[in-house]
């Protein structure tokens, strides 16, 4: 796929920017439809659709979807091995506040549509760097995988490993790793049993007189290590009851899931494990980012930045909840490279909702989701971004995934590599939707959304105030809804519907191209209060600077020499636009209008 780029001038004081560019995307494979719930990962009987762990909606309830296309299969990604061997580190980490200085480098926003692409790209700056290097090596630690039948043995209070002498786990604590497990076997192929013999492929061992509060939070083994497969837990560090840190989404349920990581061959991306090297742009452990923010919870488990460290928009967090559960996309790639994906998570129709508080049972997490036809759905009042690409793997933004929240909640979603969610639901508040290139269907439903529907042949509906709707690729249907509404069709033969409202449609030279047969269509248009927007197009490319086009009126002929726009009767209900923009005297743009409306010079933006 080719980037699409487009500008839209609304004037000297009103301009802005736009881009996107989207990668390759692999697809996924409609199947009978699995629950997917938090600490039951595994099959279940065909429910017809599935809900999320983070959610209790109803699927009927504002449904956009349609029956499920099938789709080729995710992919897993292989892994590079560096060969690098340090001695093992022990883990030591901290909660880090957030920083919610906005970026200096955003772009400036136009004054009429806001700043619809800033949320789109996951709250992250670019980098000075233009390298592509792949953020996997530095978390594969290297050396030999388990086995896919993982058992698990845990230290009962007297027993020595390590050099440490165990107070043995609790069955809280015990339920909690089990939870762990399930968020592990749920995105590649392995099972984990738990076992009384010592002899387990993994050994794990609680202390809590020993490591004492020395600011270690505990250690598991790598492969090719000393004691390898043998892990040691600071119990002394977290609250060893329900309710704090250990619950799914506070920070020491991190500490489990970044230890079982390691047991699995992960590396941390600060330093150089195994045969791992370091991230890029990564100097320090704590607080540094690295290139395009990989560096951190969101991203992967594996960083000592835990949670959306780095984030402008997430709102508190206590030691119960706003930090990452399971694997994140980084990690999972990594670990479908080693043991294979499971190919039989999710494979019905799955809504996930983001959350929209900040409490316990918030959380990030990273979508492997391998059937069906998905939603991602915000139903409160705050500004949300709901972007359905993919993570990358890559040094880039986007490379860890593209980050789904709501302003001011630490809790969201990213999707993992190979994922394909299709479709977006906004809330009450000024939503940010993106689509991928699968055929999205995104509403913004409330607030002034900006909607980006990406490649594919996609149906964008604004809902209530004034939208902003970017069809991109594809060929789009895009529907205004009620309010002062801004469309574009972007490449591709599209239908756009203004709604109720002062609606302005955008073209470009890109658009409604004759010679590719893409006249778009504008469903309904009422004349002296809708516009069709023509400024961004330069009516003499031969002429030093931007010129003008010039209204010629109705029922023209085209002239060569000077860059023209006029108008023309299909027949009783359907009017055509045509434009010559390159001065050959030769349609370039045509647009069909389903109206028999004679428009005038005031129905323009030249």
């Amino acid at each position: 796929m080719r980037p699409f780029s487009f500008e839209i001038d609304f004037g000297p004081s009103m301009s802005a920017s736009l881009s996107a560019s989207f990668g390759p995307m692999a697809k996924k494979v409609a199947s009978s439809p699995a629950v997917n719930h938090l600490g039951t990962m595994q099959d279940q009987p065909d429910r017809g659709s599935t809900i999320d762990p983070m959610l209790d909606v109803d699927l009927a309830k504002d449904d956009p979807r349609t029956p499920a296309t099938v789709l080729p299969k995710p992919t897993a990604f292989a892994v590079s091995k560096p060969d690098k061997w340090p001695d093992r580190l022990p883990e030591h980490g901290s909660i880090v506040p957030h920083d919610d200085t906005p970026s200096a480098n955003s772009a400036a926003a136009s004054q009429l549509i806001g700043d619809p692409f800033q949320a789109m790209e996951a709250f992250q700056p670019p980098s000075p760097r233009t390298v592509k290097s792949n953020p996997l090596a530095a978390l594969d630690w290297g050396g030999a995988a388990l086995p896919h039948a993982i058992s698990v043995y845990f230290a009962p209070a007297g027993a020595r490993l390590d050099g440490y002498t165990s107070e043995g786990f609790n069955a809280y604590e015990i339920g909690q790793f089990q939870a762990a497990f399930n968020l592990l076997e749920a995105v590649c192929n392995v099972t984990f049993r738990i076992t009384d013999a010592p002899s387990a492929t993994l050994s794990i061992l609680l202390d809590t007189n020993e490591m004492g509060i020395s600011g270690y939070l505990g250690y598991f083994n790598p492969p090719g290590t000393h004691n390898q497969r043998i892990g040691v837990l600071n119990g002394a560090a977290w609250d060893r009851e329900a309710g704090q840190g250990l619950e799914v989404g506070g920070f020491h349920f991190v500490t489990i899931t970044h230890e079982l990581l390691h047991a699995l061959g992960l590396a941390h991306p600060h330093d150089r494990g195994g045969h791992s090297e370091v991230m890029v742009g990564v100097e320090h452990a704590h607080d540094d980012f690295g290139d395009y923010l990989l560096n951190q919870g969101v991203f992967t488990t594996m960083s000592y930045n835990s949670g959306h460290a780095a984030g402008r928009y997430a709102g508190g967090q206590d030691i119960r909840f706003g930090f990452e559960v399971g694997p994140m996309a980084l990690d999972i790639a990594v670990l479908q490279g080693k043991y294979g994906a499971n190919m039989k998570t999710a494979m019905g129709d799955t809504l996930y909702q983001l959350p929209d508080w900040n409490g316990p049972g918030t959380y990030w997490r990273s979508i492997w989701d391998v059937g069906g036809t998905d939603t991602l759905r915000h139903d409160g009042a705050g500004d949300a971004v709901i972007d359905l690409r993919p993570a990358t793997l890559r040094t880039e933004t986007g490379g860890g995934g593209f980050l789904s929240s709501v302003q001011g909640i630490s809790g969201g979603y990213t999707i993992a590599a190979g994922v394909i969610i299709e479709n977006a639901l906004g809330g009450a508040g000024f939503d940010r939707l993106m689509g991928n290139a699968a055929d999205n269907h995104l509403s913004g439903r409330g607030g002034a959304d900006r909607i980006f529907g990406g490649d594919g042949a996609d149906k964008l509906f604004g809902g209530d105030d004034g939208d902003f709707l970017v069809g991109d690729e594809g060929d789009d249907v895009l529907f205004g809804g009620v309010g002062n509404d801004i469309l574009v069709g972007g490449r591709g033969r599209d239908w756009l519907f203004g709604g109720a409202g002062a609606d302005t449609f955008v073209f470009g030279t890109d658009d409604s191209r004759v010679l590719y047969g893409h006249r778009d269509v504008i469903g309904s248009f009422e004349g002296g209060i809708d516009k069709i927007h023509l400024r961004g197009i330069d009516g003499d490319p031969a002429v030093q600077g931007h010129q003008a086009l010039h209204f010629a009126g109705a029922n023209n002929t085209l002239m060569a020499g000077r860059g023209q726009v006029f108008t023309s009767r299909i027949d009783d209900t359907r009017s055509l636009l045509t434009v010559d923009y390159d001065t050959d005297g030769v349609a370039d743009l045509q647009v069909v209008i389903n109206s028999a409306i004679s428009l005038t010079v005031d129905d323009f933006i030249l």
